[in-house]
């Protein structure tokens, strides 16, 4: 009997990467940027 991982509970080294996550982070950070100058730290949510 083999004892396997749930797909969702593999070791990060076996799944596979986003294509777009360097991509998506980027856009993620520039935003958070942008309303921190707008609003400032403390007015900023994260739902924003």
């Amino acid at each position: 009997m083999e004892n396997k991982l749930p797909t969702d509970q593999q070791p990060d080294e076996l799944r596979k990467t986003r294509s777009d996550g360097a991509q998506s982070r980027e856009r993620l950070l520039l935003a958070a940027m942008r309303l921190f100058a707008e609003q400032g730290f403390a007015k900023t949510s994260t739902r924003e």
